[in-house]
């Protein structure tokens, strides 16, 4: 729900949009679905591991680069001019001021990524002229009544893949493991079988 409701809700994309995704995790990558399906015309996946920048292009992003690349990347695909929309999916305090950088004047930072609540994030003063606007969401504006039922169908109708993200399956035993890995970001999502 994080993912389709900060596109659907948060952002409010449009066809023909482009949107950038710092992070390809679980939340990221239904990010980048929910961008494809609202006819985005550029959906460009973030992430540091090349496996989730892989998933990513699996899951209807167009281009894909590493942190690093981004800003220059998303400057050259947009001639100068910067996303219309981008959601911050990692929680990684420095790739703010990237992502930021990284967005049209007029246009949407949406922050999904957790970070420390006592934490404090600093944006370069300058990078904040534009009318750009910065939107902190926890679950992507749900409305529940209406969100759900779309999602449901979304996955019926084979057009959301909900079951690509899980990577590993595990019994109850193994759940230590399952913590391990996602500690190191090894899997997208594991799923215990009792």
């Amino acid at each position: 729900m994080t993912g389709y409701g900060a596109i659907r809700n948060v952002a409010v994309v449009r066809s023909g949009d482009s949107v950038g995704v710092f992070g390809c995790g679980a939340v990221g990558l239904n990010v980048v679905k929910s961008a494809q399906l609202a006819g985005a015309s550029q959906v460009i996946g973030i992430d540091p591991t090349l496996s989730r920048r892989q998933r990513a292009l699996s899951f209807g992003a167009t281009h894909v680069f590493t942190p690093e690349e981004a800003l220059n990347a998303i400057r050259e695909l947009t001639d100068g001019r910067g996303v219309d929309h981008l959601v911050e999916a990692a929680g990684v305090r420095n790739t703010l001021q990237t992502a930021w950088d990284a967005v049209r004047t007029g246009g949407n930072l949406v922050v999904l990524g957790k970070m420390p609540v006592d934490g404090h994030v600093s944006l370069r003063w300058g990078s904040m002229m534009g009318e750009k606007r910065f939107i902190r969401s926890s679950y992507g504006g749900a409305r529940p009544h209406r969100d759900f039922p779309e999602l449901v169908e979304l996955y019926r109708s084979g057009n959301y893949p909900l079951g690509e993200l899980i990577e590993q399956r595990i019994s109850l035993t193994q759940i230590n493991e399952g913590f391990a890995k996602m500690r190191r970001g090894e899997n997208i999502r594991t799923v215990i079988e009792f």
